[in-house]
């Protein structure tokens, strides 16, 4: 392959939202090289194999077998292919873990790299309580995840992590004592360096260790580490265990018997991945839980090392499909933080330094924001993580993204696109988010309609 077909390949992936940003360009680069040295692209059939028709072979190191008390928590780790990733992660998870209360869960996918023969020669390496998963077939993250969450112990909850990220120190008991803050939390999750709906701190650097050195640094004890989420990425994602077994799918026989081993957590029709953890979360708040992305507990992701294997896009819209089938519902719309968004929020924040010259501390900051056409709030929720004692609302004609609308984010149903439910003056900013339709918010018509909502010096934002 010649450099100006290398290049294009390269700016392909750096120019595609999914990794802009995420990933530095000589990254991209070595990603690159390793895929087009490694062979032909993978693929997955359409149709997915229950996990539990899969056949496994069950692999014990002498701590699981010798175990003494009840791990507080399961960590579920799916691999597939590429063991020098899943070697790196387990040797954080010994390096910063409290052996004793832990026990580690390892599907493997049917990796045909050594993955599986790697794992069993070096099981009993570590210092916890370890059991392999060695899968005859490839049954997917949620096929994997439901074999995992099956095989834990009972009573301890599930720690769900990626094999291609590094725990840090406090990553795991920051995400723990963030679950244990409200019996109302049903699962916590990480920020990283790679990762999405707006769970990635923007710090680029160019190595891991880099990465790791700066995740160390705000791995600290944090007055108010916790921001509510519509969604949480299952790379790096705590759920407390009756929480799981409120939502499960329960299996049962021609006799209406439940059948325990068919149990399962995870949609497994989201095979082999993609929007699985979109419907995993919904299902949480479903329930009346609230999911929590927590700020203080930093993971490094190494972010799809070998996403060129497989052919993603085509399994991604399908699952996309798939889940608005189930739901009737959109998640990309309603949900997702976008980048027009984030671009307002820049915005403010350059007013707010204006305007609060003297104010260093986001906290000290007042004013008055209503985001008409917030969806479920996960914006208007970032602004009120940043800005506690600011008066922010919502607005949304959306019947079904208002009854999904986060708790920590008041959106308001709006059945009038022309009248607001305030008076006169009311808000410094006024944020218009088209999220339906892809037409060009014309300013002075927004002014026009929603210009006398203002305060004298107030400002609207198209998004």
């Amino acid at each position: 392959m010649d450099n100006t077909e290398f290049n294009k390949i390269v700016e392909d992936i750096m120019n595609n939202p999914r990794y802009a940003g995420k990933l530095t360009r000589e990254q991209v680069e070595d990603i690159v090289r390793d895929e087009l040295s490694s062979g032909s692209h993978k693929g997955f059939s359409d149709e997915a194999v229950s996990s539990a028709n899969i056949q496994f072979r069950r692999v014990e190191n002498t701590g699981y077998q010798n175990r003494k008390s009840h791990p507080k928590i399961s960590v579920i780790i799916v691999s597939y292919e590429q063991y020098e990733l899943t070697k790196d992660c387990l040797d954080s998870i010994a390096a910063h873990c409290n052996a004793e209360d832990i026990e580690v869960i390892v599907i493997d996918n049917a990796s045909s790299d050594g993955s599986d023969q790697w794992l069993c020669d070096h099981v009993n390496d570590y210092p916890f309580a370890m059991l392999l998963l060695l899968m005859e077939k490839n049954a997917g993250f949620p096929g994997g995840c439901n074999v995992g969450i099956r095989a834990a112990s009972p009573r301890s909850d599930i720690f769900l992590l990626n094999n291609d990220t590094r725990l840090l120190h406090n990553s795991l008991s920051f995400l723990q004592k963030a679950l244990c803050r409200s019996p109302l939390i049903g699962a916590v999750g990480a920020v990283s360096n790679y990762g999405s709906n707006d769970t990635v701190v923007n710090y680029t650097v160019a190595s891991v260790e880099e990465y790791i050195e700066y995740g160390n640094s705000i791995n600290i004890p944090t007055l108010n580490p916790i921001e509510e989420k519509s969604i949480l990425s299952a790379f790096a994602m705590l759920i407390k265990r009756d929480v799981l077994e409120q939502i499960r799918y329960i299996i049962t026989d021609d006799n209406g018997i439940e059948i325990p081993e068919r149990t399962e957590y995870f949609d497994e029709q989201f095979f082999p991945g993609y929007f699985d953890d979109n419907d995993l979360c919904l299902r949480i708040r479903l329930q009346g839980y609230r999911l929590m992305l927590v700020h203080n507990s930093y993971i490094y992701h190494a972010g799809s090392k070998s996403f060129r294997q497989f052919d993603l896009e085509p399994i991604n819209e399908r699952n996309h499909l798939s889940f608005i089938r189930k739901w009737n519902y959109d998640c990309r719309i309603w949900q997702e933080t976008s980048d027009s968004e984030t671009e307002v929020q820049k915005q403010i924040e350059e007013l707010l330094k204006e305007r609060y010259p003297s104010q260093t501390d986001p906290k000290d900051m007042h004013f008055r924001l209503i985001e008409i056409g917030a969806g479920t709030g996960d914006f208007i929720s970032r602004l009120k993580y940043k800005y506690p004692n600011a008066f922010i609302i919502g607005a949304e004609s959306d019947e079904t993204a208002v009854s999904f609308s986060l708790d920590s984010a008041t959106v308001l149903f709006l059945e009038n696109n022309d009248r607001l439910p305030f008076p006169r003056r009311s808000f410094d900013f006024i944020i218009i988010k088209n999220r339906d339709s892809d037409s060009v918010l014309n300013s002075h018509m927004m002014m026009e309609k929603y210009g006398s909502y203002l305060l004298p010096g107030g400002q609207i934002f198209p998004a």
